[in-house]
């Protein structure tokens, strides 16, 4: 396992004995970014110490994509105003890191070709990262649902409205998130996605998105000359041709700090209970299953991009079925899920787990931020340090 928990375990440990002192925090991230040891390059050095992480979900992604609506922001999908006592349960929970998703639709102007970013916006934004940051948690910077509102329509061209809109609104995300400390990355888009056209291919259109963003963030000054950049695979999906396409892309850059990342909510049948409900249940004749399926996620980004020196952060996982009512999932086949894919992710350095919580996760309406499945919730924190159990069959939970 190399040196995985104690890096994570020193550097926080540095991290809270700054306290207020963010310049400090800063160089001592930076640091870590900049040398290797043990066999880990930089990248997985700091995904190794992003540990295990969790996503502010339908916040500030949360948006109304009708724009004569009126915009009600961080609330936008039911959720309450963030605070800064939830981010410091997600530090007490055991969470290393955060990803706050970002959408930008809604939030920004349009004058003659000139898209401009709601500054309030972006001061708000900014005010939820730094909470995180003083909490001593990596932070994943991410433009969200973008991708699939407008993003999606993209020809290729470069004179396109989709284009430079793409990057003039990270020419003003880079730049107003500059002097952050490197414990902040930057995640190119969420879930690339594209309507076919016919003289362009979905990665060329990928590749075209990740170079100018990559060029943006590193004239952009400050300390984004060598921040971490996490890109995504094409629908962050780890198919073979996915993760290849990116692989052949971030070598061809030749810059260590830079992370790939994918998504993974299991098998569609188990994940959603659709027909599938056992963790080491078949899912057809070739005998795979959902245990199978992780193991193969695993093997395929430890084979393709943690031989190749680039760490991987999987920016999303849980299952289908979580936020559909008790009853969706049976409980103790959910939490098989949740221990095994801690325990993968814990004997591969290099390999980041960040939890999607819609807000059915942690109840953020509760004083306390107490897990609204408790016996989940447990899983989900004793899986990210130790391994709790192991089951096989059907394991199932009566109550009286």
């Amino acid at each position: 396992m190399k040196m995985k928990k104690l890096l994570s375990a020193v550097l926080s440990a540095a991290l809270l004995l700054t306290g207020a002192g963010v310049p400090r925090i800063q160089a001592q991230a930076q640091e870590q970014v900049q040398q290797t040891a043990d066999g880990l390059s930089a990248s997985e050095k700091y995904v190794a110490a992003m540990g295990t992480g969790w996503n502010l979900g339908n916040s500030f992604d949360g948006v109304d994509t009708d724009l004569n609506a009126e915009d009600k922001g961080e609330t936008a999908w039911g959720n309450p105003v963030v605070t800064r006592e939830l981010i410091h349960a997600v530090k007490e929970k055991g969470y290393q890191s955060i990803r706050i998703p970002l959408t930008l639709h809604h939030r920004f102007t349009s004058e003659n070709g000139t898209y401009t970013i709601d500054p309030k916006w972006l001061e708000r934004y900014k005010e939820v990262v730094d909470w995180a940051v003083e909490e001593g948690l990596y932070v994943m910077v991410n433009i969200h649902h973008d991708s699939w509102i407008w993003l999606k329509e993209w020809d290729g061209s470069k004179a396109s409205e989709e284009y430079v809109k793409f990057t003039q609104l990270w020419e003003q995300l880079a730049a107003y998130l500059a002097d952050e400390p490197a414990q902040v990355c930057f995640e190119t888009i969420n879930e690339p996605q594209f309507t076919e056209r016919e003289n362009v291919t979905d990665q060329q259109r990928l590749d075209s998105l990740n170079q100018a963003a990559y060029d943006i963030i590193r004239k952009s000054g400050g300390n984004n000359a060598q921040r971490m950049i996490v890109m995504p695979t094409m629908n962050t999906n780890h198919a073979d041709e996915k993760v290849q396409g990116l692989l052949t892309f971030m070598q061809g850059l030749h810059d260590p700090n830079l992370i790939a990342t994918v998504h993974y909510y299991s098998e569609w049948v188990y994940s959603a209970n659709l027909g599938i409900t056992e963790f080491d249940e078949a899912l057809g004749d070739d005998g795979n299953t959902p245990r199978k399926a992780a193991d193969q996620l695993f093997a395929i980004l430890t084979d393709t991009f943690i031989q190749n020196d680039f760490g991987v952060v999987i920016g999303e996982y849980g299952l289908l079925g979580y936020d559909a009512g008790e009853n969706c999932l049976q409980q103790g086949e959910e939490m098989k899920y949740y221990e095994y894919m801690g325990a993968k992710a814990a004997a591969q350095d290099g390999i980041c787990l960040m939890f999607w919580d819609n807000g059915s996760g942690i109840d953020r309406n509760d004083t306390g931020y107490a897990w609204k499945k408790p016996l989940v919730g447990t899983m989900l924190e004793t899986s990210a340090v130790q391994r709790s159990s192991y089951a096989t069959g059907l394991d199932t939970l009566y109550f009286k």
